[in-house]
């Protein structure tokens, strides 16, 4: 997506509309500049928000008769952004290992809007523990946990009672606290459990600044409904996205380069200026992106930067296997995830299996050398057999990402936890908000995408009807 820019009449930068054809006639109510997660989550809200509120609009902002809302998606690149999926050799690679929360926002906003999705759950049953280079098998069940050689008899109860502390814990009262306060009381080996689920749980591995309140309601919804590996990757969401959108008469264009976001002089409109022509709409969501991409795109300055972590990463490895094999591992003492997706999702040939691995980094810290870490993630699939003395034909390909982008920011205790960061409004320019997965009081990761797209149009939706009205 390029640069965009935007004004306002009061703002210090406002000014006439850019470069470009005359706006339209007759404006949208909405334009989404981003067709990922969080925009395709603020144009189907659009879609039921906006209904009964638009109408024919003149360039002051008058009203005709009320009409079918006028949405408009722009992304220069293919609809889905970090939830596309690609193929290679009938294997279903995402953009890293994505897991769908059951219960979470992304998965009610799919269900609100007839989205079907299908899939299964990760191989819980059969996972391993590695410790010191060492694997240990492990069932994640109490059962399991009170047998296990990797902790000491007491250790094992305070791991049992952590879980149920966990279960019955109310977020709210652990905001302001780190992981690493909140779990001090606990002895390290235990500590170790606790964080390498919240990494996992969260993507993120900053105990010493991730708010613990966010930390233990995704703990909540791990351990209640759980996640499901989706059958056709990521992309059966875009999908069935954009034929909902397609059906509701909302223009979706992925060709179209944004330039500039402005305020229209002497009009409640803001004018999108593309790489084809100008449009206008009452309101415009900008959901692509993160924090530097909207003040690059606005010249405003968005407010709560500072109660967010610097953008979170990863380093990925996606394994393609001849064989299909259940696989589940977790380091206790590193930062190193591992799971088969396939054959729980179908997202391999027949018979075949697609693990993909996970190397998290801590908030703004660099990817160090990719040679590296790719060996890293290798040899952390030999501790579960695979490649396992040289044998590479099980492997029929690879595919790693260096830096993969998991959140644009993580909610810190100092700022606030989820409730801290910033707001759709953020920018503080009328008819301009934000949406992401670093935007919002609500849920991580895909789900606070969700959350906040569905907020910015909502927001969206009651400017329409006070201009309108």
């Amino acid at each position: 997506m390029s640069n965009h820019h935007v004004t306002n009449t009061t703002h210090p930068n406002a000014g006439s509309p850019g470069p470009g054809a005359e706006p339209d006639e007759h404006p949208y109510d909405l334009i989404v500049v981003g067709a990922g997660i969080a925009g395709l989550a603020a144009a189907l809200t659009g879609v039921s928000g906006l209904a009964g509120v638009t109408g024919t609009t003149d360039g002051a902002g008058r009203r005709g008769p009320v009409q079918p809302p006028r949405i408009l998606v722009l992304d220069a690149h293919p609809a889905g952004g970090r939830a596309r999926t690609s193929e290679q050799a009938g294997f279903l690679h995402n953009v890293g290992p994505h897991a769908m929360y059951r219960s979470g926002a992304l998965a009610a906003l799919l269900a609100r809007h007839g989205v079907e999705v299908s899939g299964g759950e990760p191989a819980s049953g059969a996972a391993i523990m590695v410790r010191d280079g060492q694997g240990h098998p492990m069932r994640l069940s109490p059962g399991s946990m009170l047998r296990t050689s990797l902790l000491t008899p007491g250790e094992r109860l305070r791991l049992l009672a952590l879980f149920a502390t966990v279960q019955r814990a109310k977020p709210a009262q652990l905001v302001g606290t780190s992981v690493d306060d909140w779990l001090a009381p606990y002895p390290r080996r235990v500590r170790q459990f606790a964080d390498m689920l919240i990494r996992v749980s969260s993507y993120t591995d900053a105990p010493d600044v991730f708010d613990a309140g966010a930390a233990v309601a995704q703990l909540q919804l791990a351990i209640g409904p759980g996640v499901q590996y989706l059958d056709g990757g990521w992309q059966s969401i875009v999908a069935g996205c954009l034929d909902v959108l397609a059906a509701a008469g909302v223009d979706v264009r992925t060709d179209e380069e944004t330039l500039t976001v402005r305020s229209v002089d002497r009009s409640p409109l803001v004018s999108v200026t593309t790489s084809n022509t100008t449009h206008t709409a009452h309101s415009v969501v900008i959901a692509g992106g993160g924090p530097e991409t909207a003040e690059r795109l606005t010249g405003a300055t968005v407010r709560g930067l500072d109660r967010i972590t610097p953008p979170v990463t990863a380093s990925t490895l996606d394994l393609a296997l001849a064989t299909a094999r259940p696989a589940l591992a977790f380091a206790l003492d590193a930062p190193l995830y591992l799971s088969a997706h396939a054959p729980a999702a179908r997202l391999a040939p027949e018979g075949h299996g697609l693990v993909s691995l996970m190397r998290y980094h801590a908030p703004g810290a660099d990817a160090g050398d990719p040679a590296v870490r790719r060996a890293e993630l290798r040899a952390f699939a030999r501790h579960v057999g695979i490649g396992e003395r040289g044998d590479e034909r099980e492997v029929l390909h690879e595919r790693y990402l260096h830096r993969m982008v998991v959140t644009h920011g993580a909610p810190t205790a100092s700022g606030g936890g989820l409730a801290g960061r910033p707001a759709v409004d953020a920018l503080g320019l009328p008819g301009v908000y934000l949406a992401g997965d670093w935007v919002g009081a609500e849920g991580l990761l895909a789900d606070a995408a969700a959350a906040s797209g569905i907020a910015a149009a909502r927001a969206a939706a009651q400017r329409c009807a006070s201009i309108t009205g």
